[in-house]
């Protein structure tokens, strides 16, 4: 939370201000998507998650039959930010198959506990 305090002594105009950020550091928040469309309209074309109190978040993405098609560390500074993971590609940068895929998020927050997520996504052009 971003908190601002401003002073003054019966005049308004001849006020002063100090501001902080105060950070919360209890549990975590994830809102994990379950569908992209990698098609380059600008909608839904990134795999992203919002997240508030992460420091680390560590992505790998996998195919029908459990092969890794791709992963992702990506730092977070513990207030609310969006954080894009996958763009539909494979390691290799190229294009995955329309369908379902699988991934494992490994969340590390500000207060140094993990927390582990498991589910699908599902990939339409």
């Amino acid at each position: 939370y971003q908190v601002t305090l401003y002073a003054y002594n019966n005049r308004p105009e001849c006020v002063d201000s100090a501001s902080f950020t105060i950070i919360v550091k209890d549990t975590i928040f994830a809102r994990i998507p379950n569908i992209i469309t990698p098609n380059d309209d600008g909608v839904n074309d990134v795999f992203t998650i919002d997240v508030r109190r992460a420091e680390q978040i560590e992505a790998q993405f996998f195919n029908r039959w459990g092969n890794e098609v791709n992963s992702a560390i990506q730092k977070s500074n513990g207030l609310q930010q969006t954080i894009p993971l996958w763009d539909g590609k494979t390691s290799e940068n190229k294009s995955v198959t329309e369908g379902t895929y699988f991934y494992t998020i490994t969340i590390t927050s500000v207060t140094e506990k993990k927390y582990k997520f498991q589910g699908h996504v599902q990939v339409s052009y």
